[in-house]
C-alpha cells in the first residue's frame, strides 16, 4: 500500500519496511525482557511478532521484484501462517493470563509462584504456548519462522535475518522468565495454603 501511495522504487520503498521490522522486533523484544508483569511482556511481545509480519512481507516484496518468485513465494506463505500461529497463540497465552489474574489476584511475576504445582495442565498449557511463540521445534512458530528465515537467506536479507533469530532468544527467555517466576517456584507463603484449591474451581472455567 505505502509503494501505492508514494510510487518509488521497490527496492528503496521495501527496504526501509525491513529497518522497519528490525525496530519493530528489537524494541518489542527488549521492552518485554526488562519487564515482570506477565500481560505486558505478552504485549510487547506482539510489538515483536508484528515485527517479523513486517519482515516477511518486506522479503517477499524485493524477492518478486528481483524476479525470484520462488522466494517471493514462500516469504508470503510464511508471513501468512506467521499471522494465524501468532493469532492463536497469543490468544491462549492472553487468556491464560487472565485465569492467573482472576485466581492469584495479580499478574506480576514476582507475587506468584506455585502454579505448576496447583494445576499442572494449566501450566502444561502455557509451557507448550510460550514455546511456541519462541519458535522451539516442532511447535507451530518453528516452522513460521523456519519459512520467513529460509525466505530471507535465499533473498540475502542476512542482517535482518540475524536480527530474527536474535529476537526469538530473547523471547524465549521472556517465556522461561514467566515459566520461572510464576509457575515453577513455590509460591509466596502467604498464598501457598490456598493455591491448589483456588486453581481447581476456576481455572478451567
Amino acid at each position: 500500500m505505502f509503494s501505492l501511495v508514494f510510487n518509488q522504487e521497490p527496492n528503496f520503498v521495501f527496504s526501509v519496511v525491513l529497518v522497519l521490522a528490525a525496530i519493530s522486533m528489537l524494541s518489542g523484544v527488549l521492552g518485554a525482557a526488562s519487564q515482570y508483569e506477565f500481560r505486558r511482556i505478552l504485549a510487547f511481545h506482539s510489538v515483536s511478532q508484528v515485527g517479523y509480519m513486517l519482515m516477511g512481507f518486506a522479503v517477499s516484496m524485493l524477492a518478486l521484484a528481483a524476479g525470484n518468485r520462488e522466494t517471493a513465494t514462500l516469504a508470503l506463505a510464511g508471513t501468512i501462517y506467521f499471522m494465524f500461529h501468532h493469532a492463536i497463540v497469543k490468544m491462549n497465552l492472553f487468556l491464560i493470563s487472565g485465569i492467573v489474574l482472576k485466581l492469584r489476584g495479580t499478574t506480576h511475576l514476582k507475587k506468584l509462584g506455585g502454579l505448576f504445582s496447583a494445576d499442572a495442565p494449566l501450566s502444561t498449557l502455557f509451557f507448550v504456548t510460550s514455546m511456541a511463540l519462541a519458535g522451539i521445534p516442532i511447535l507451530s512458530g518453528f516452522w513460521a519462522k523456519l519459512a520467513l528465515v529460509k525466505a530471507g537467506l535465499a533473498a540475502g536479507q542476512y542482517l535482518v535475518i540475524g536480527v530474527s533469530l536474535f529476537v526469538s532468544v530473547l523471547t524465549l527467555f521472556s517465556m522461561v522468565k514467566i515459566w520461572a517466576e510464576a509457575f515453577w517456584k513455590e509460591a509466596p507463603r502467604r498464598r501457598a495454603g490456598s493455591a491448589r484449591l483456588r486453581l481447581r474451581h476456576g481455572g478451567w472455567v
